[in-house]
């Protein structure tokens, strides 16, 4: 994910253009601190797969989630019970949507109303951008507890 935001930050030095820069700023309510607009879009480009630290997606195959569940249990993660293997698991995109919006106002203080703005932006990443009820049914299933979000913030 660091590659992203690396990524992320040269295209936003050196391919937008100061008034496509000033836009965006203005968008994540920075007014003309271009630069710090730069860092938050670097940043949550590089959360765009998030959603992957969670049970639903690391348990997803079955063929290897029994492995999968074993190791996180040594390494006491908690599996939430909720989670089988087989089922067909909420998409990761809706899923780091989820958790980024939780993660930008708990750990960054950012308004409710901005992350809930921005987390469907990092998770609609592969073209598909997840509607608040997606949003909420993952927070409710999808997210996994505590364990896994110490795991996303670290």
């Amino acid at each position: 994910m660091c590659d992203v935001a690396l990524v992320s930050k040269e295209m936003w030095e050196h391919i937008l253009s100061p008034a496509q820069q000033a836009a965006m700023s203005k968008s994540l309510g920075l007014g003309g601190c271009r630069n710090t607009a730069g860092l938050w879009s670097a940043f949550l480009a590089g959360l765009h797969d998030l959603g992957k630290a969670s049970p639903e997606i690391q348990l997803q195959v079955e063929s290897v989630g029994g492995e999968v569940e074993e190791r996180l249990r040594r390494n006491e993660v908690r599996v939430p019970t909720q989670h089988r293997l087989g089922l067909r698991p909420t998409p990761h995109g809706t899923i780091s949507a989820a958790a980024l919006q939780d993660m930008l106002s708990s750990e960054f203080g950012l308004s409710k109303h901005l992350a809930g703005l921005l987390g469907p932006v990092s998770g609609g990443n592969h073209g598909t951008f997840p509607g608040s009820l997606q949003i909420e049914n993952a927070k409710g299933s999808g997210l996994g507890g505590t364990d896994w979000a110490d795991l996303q913030c670290s």
